[in-house]
């Protein structure tokens, strides 16, 4: 008898485990979603420009997360991180699919904001450059 509770049992078991699916990456951000550094950037000043190369040890790494959700490289979502940008001229509307941890609570701040959408261009598999107030900063895919 108590072996066939043990087998009633074991099935129960079995039949509930379940591996957590990893979540489907949305096909418009599919080419960028991964963890990017940054290695370069280019700042207008009007008409002049500033470039120069980033390093290492003063770069920025973010991370799209598979919903398209911007993170830091911790995997917080800073202040101010824009919920509509432009991916090679598409406006993609951020629908975030999992709970959004901030590094902070952002109710009532205010960041600084452009008249213009965080741009975001894909050069390459393993290249992006984003635009924002001005300031164009080159990143390279991380594994």
């Amino acid at each position: 008898m108590s072996r066939t509770i043990l087998l009633i049992l074991l099935g129960f078991a079995l039949t509930n485990c379940k591996k957590d699916a990893p979540e489907e990456i949305s096909p418009e951000i599919s080419g960028i979603a991964g963890k990017w550094r940054s290695v370069e950037y280019t700042k207008l000043m009007g008409d002049s420009i500033a470039t120069g190369p980033i390093p290492r040890e003063l770069s920025r790494v973010i991370i799209f997360r598979f919903d398209g959700v911007m993170l830091e490289e911790d995997g917080m979502q800073p202040c101010g991180t824009p919920n509509t940008y432009l991916l090679n001229n598409q406006v993609i509307e951020v629908k975030p699919h999992a709970p959004i941890p901030r590094t902070m609570d952002c109710t009532g701040m205010t960041g600084i904001t452009c008249p213009e959408y965080f741009k975001i261009n894909q050069r390459s598999a393993n290249e992006i450059v984003t635009e924002y107030c001005s300031v164009r900063l080159k990143y390279m895919r991380e594994e």
